[in-house]
């Protein structure tokens, strides 16, 4: 059988203050207000007298920049890592729902962080739902689920008949799992704290640049 004590309890508690410290320092850094950019050099015309607008030169935040480098590279190595494990595979129904959504997210990840990287607004918008998607950590018997995209931080806490423990995991590139009727016995709940950081810095984002978060904006409209 489990066992518990105030050792665990402290540790655990312990874990949590130093999580929560070291996403606010993070949190400070990336939603700070950037210095004014200077003002922009107008082009000179063309033979035709025409101004033609530079694409994609406006100044990147650093937060801009850390959110979309961790998605393309995260994404990445999800191609690498994930489709190899499909070669061969036979896949049920309820299989091939699951690893559709895993490659959507991977999808989204390379193509968003891309985008954002762009300043075009589809990228801020797949990255926001994205990271929410990437937020939970869940195991039960009918569901098992979490997603490490670029970078995760893992606090979560397991609950079973005489059980009670905390873990704190961090996880670089890509990993995630997602199972439907594991069978797995206790529960696992837990939450990914660069994603949910991520959430709050793009709702900043998106907000200052009038950005909606549905219906998904064409790069082309």
């Amino acid at each position: 059988m489990g066992s518990f004590s105030i050792w665990h309890f402290l540790l655990g508690g312990l874990q949590l203050v130093v999580i929560v410290a070291v996403v606010g320092v993070v949190a400070y850094f990336l939603l700070r207000k950037a210095p004014a950019a200077p003002a922009a050099v107008t082009p000179a015309p063309t033979s035709e007298g025409e101004v033609k607008k530079p694409v994609g030169t406006a100044p990147r935040s650093t937060a801009q920049k850390v959110i979309a480098i961790a998605y393309i590279v995260g994404g990445l190595f999800g191609v690498i890592t994930t489709l190899p494990q499909l070669n061969g595979v036979s896949l049920g129904l309820m299989s091939a729902l699951a690893w559709l959504i895993l490659l959507a997210q991977i999808a989204a990840a390379i193509y968003g962080g891309w985008q954002f990287w762009n300043h075009r607004p589809i990228g801020a918008q797949l990255l926001y739902w994205l990271s929410w998607s990437c937020v939970p950590v869940i195991s039960f018997s009918l569901l098992s689920y979490w997603c490490a995209m670029g970078l995760a931080l893992f606090p979560t806490i397991a609950l079973g008949p005489g059980n009670f423990g905390t873990d704190f995991s961090i996880h670089f590139g890509y990993a995630s799992e997602l199972w439907l009727n594991p069978g797995n016995s206790g529960l696992l709940l837990g939450v990914n704290v660069v994603a949910l950081l991520f959430v709050f810095v793009l709702t900043k984002l998106m907000r200052e640049a009038g950005i909606p978060k549905w219906p998904l904006v064409l790069p082309n409209a």
